[in-house]
């Protein structure tokens, strides 16, 4: 019954063509595609392997911009929308699914496992120093800066938009604004072509908002994205790759996942490149999961790609180019709690807007070699002078331990 209940579920959601009748009902008798490597470290730890299933066909946006559709989810989400419904926690439950899309094949799948196997996995990760930060391949030893307590909060033009308190302190970080084609760690952020932010947090792992992958609207439909590492306009010195998989959580694309208010606490998503950076390989960020109360003592930033065609968008706005603010991105009030009780929203005082989402907040205060990513861009409540007075008007994704130990999951999957 359960089995049929979630057939019906992803046949109203447009993501089991070929299950739900017509023609191509064959093709879902072919197993499922293969995602787990030969010498899977998982397999040392102790971890069973994950249960995989087919759902079918699904049908690919291109050339949309992934930041409009989600605005417009926001404006027909009904008025004075529940934050009670975010607040909510979820049951508890051992197993852990997420939705995968296949983006060279149009088709989707679904993972589970349990939290046993996430958590033996990550343990395995972190002991052999895998969830920390890598300068990769190449290094420019005149320009190694930012560094911990160094973090850019730097004098510059501040674009004089509004956002937090009212003032948008935002800067360009461009190669002519004296950002190098190597700053670290300026190069692991990256430009999505779907008009999002994301990091690398492993060699082909980046990690996004779940919005800027799957439309919120039109159907649950995932959307085709590239990534280009420390893009400037038109230059992509790390080179353009493209995505080959995405996974979010399941909670993002299932039923109870309505409005915005009650997607936001699942938007957090997993892009996996293809391996094929030609200048060498610009490195990764670390991850890492630290309690709100916690991150409200670090030193947190936030750097990305903000569009130029919205009102919150920095003056003079130059198009796929590195922004980031001048103040440290400070937290506040948290919400959302998950089924262990850590919250999945916390409210942050830098200053953001549609583009960004999916930039990654990252610190250097964690016990493993840094920066490591915290969280994640992904909403906005107020913007232009309406910020004035809030400083803490946006939101970030939380690295919870659950999507913490999620991420070195599918790091192992994908090394």
């Amino acid at each position: 019954m359960l089995r049929g209940i979630r057939r019906s579920m992803f046949c109203a959601l447009g993501l089991m063509a070929a299950a739900c009748g017509g023609d191509g009902s064959r093709a879902q008798e072919a197993p499922p595609v293969q995602v787990v490597p030969e010498a899977w470290l998982g397999e040392a730890a102790g971890a069973e392997l994950p249960h995989l299933e087919a759902l079918g066909d699904v049908r690919m946006l291109k050339d949309v911009n992934a930041e409009a559709l989600f605005r417009e989810a926001s404006a027909r989400q009904p008025a004075g929308s529940t934050r009670a419904a975010a607040e909510a926690p979820v049951r508890p439950t051992t197993e852990r699914a997420f939705i995968g899309i296949d983006v060279k094949n149009n088709k989707a799948y679904r993972l589970r496992t349990d939290t046993a196997n996430l958590e033996r996995v990550a343990e395995e990760l972190a002991r052999r120093g895998l969830n920390g930060a890598s300068r990769g391949t190449l290094d420019d030893a005149a320009r190694l800066e930012p560094v911990n307590g160094d973090e850019a909060l730097t004098s510059g033009t501040v674009s004089g938009q509004t956002w937090s308190n009212g003032v948008d302190t935002r800067i360009r970080m461009g190669l002519t604004d004296g950002y190098a084609t190597n700053s670290w760690p300026y190069r692991t952020i990256g430009h999505l072509s779907a008009g999002c932010s994301g990091a690398l947090v492993g060699r082909r792992v980046v990690v996004t908002a779940a919005h800027c992958v799957v439309s919120a609207y039109s159907g649950w439909n995932p959307i085709f994205n590239t990534f280009t590492a420390r893009r400037d306009g038109a230059t992509a010195p790390w080179g353009v790759q493209d995505a080959i998989w995405y996974w979010v959580p399941e909670g993002y694309i299932n039923g109870s996942c309505n409005s915005v208010a009650s997607c936001n606490r699942y938007d957090v998503a997993i892009m996996v490149l293809e391996d094929d950076f030609p200048n060498g390989h610009p490195g990764w960020m670390g991850h890492w999961n630290a309690s709100t109360d916690t991150l409200k003592t670090w030193s947190s930033f936030m750097r990305g790609y903000p569009g130029c065609g919205h009102v919150a968008a920095p003056a003079s706005c130059t198009a796929r180019t590195l922004y980031g603010d001048t103040q440290q991105c400070k937290t506040s009030n948290a919400y959302s709690p998950d089924a262990d009780g850590w919250h999945q929203e916390i409210e942050i005082g830098c200053d953001g807007s549609p583009g960004q989402s999916g930039s990654p907040i990252y610190s250097y205060d964690a016990p493993v070699s840094g920066p490591v990513v915290v969280g994640q861009y992904n909403q906005y409540y107020c913007d232009a002078t309406g910020c004035a007075g809030n400083a803490f008007p946006n939101r970030m994704g939380h690295l919870t331990p659950s999507w913490n130990n999620s991420i070195s999951y599918f790091k192992s999957l994908y090394p």
